[in-house]
């Protein structure tokens, strides 16, 4: 968990493949701040996630939780594991988890996951 040992505005790249993918919002969240804390203002952030393209296996209940716009956790172990799923609507993804970012590019479907493609605004806050 956060903090990395890195300092603030010390990056100019960080990438996250499956990593979204194994933690709760909170988790993620956690995540996502720290990101940006250590990311230079403009600097890029790639990452990938479960999204619309990866939701052939929830159930029935879980597809219209997702259908709805918010996250689908299965979460019956540790979180983290390869085996804990996260699964993230875009809405829920641009609204919230990447709200303090600018959105370059995505969800493209990449490492059978989506990727998203995310910047540091120059200005902290000022995302779109």
């Amino acid at each position: 968990m956060p903090p990395l040992s890195a300092a603030s505005k010390a990056f100019d790249f960080v990438y996250s493949i499956s990593v979204l993918t194994h933690l709760s919002e909170s988790s993620g969240q956690l995540w996502m701040d720290e990101i940006l804390r250590v990311l230079k203002p403009g600097a890029v952030f790639f990452c990938t996630v479960h999204g619309a393209g990866q939701t052939g296996s929830l159930s029935a209940r879980e597809a219209v939780v997702f259908a709805q716009g918010r996250p689908v956790y299965r979460a019956r172990v540790h979180e983290g594991s390869r085996i804990y799923a996260a699964y993230h609507p875009e809405r829920f993804l641009r609204e919230t988890l990447f709200s303090d970012f600018d959105i370059v590019e995505g969800p493209v479907q990449v490492f059978g996951q989506e990727g998203w493609v995310l910047r540091k605004p120059l200005n902290p806050g000022q995302a779109k």
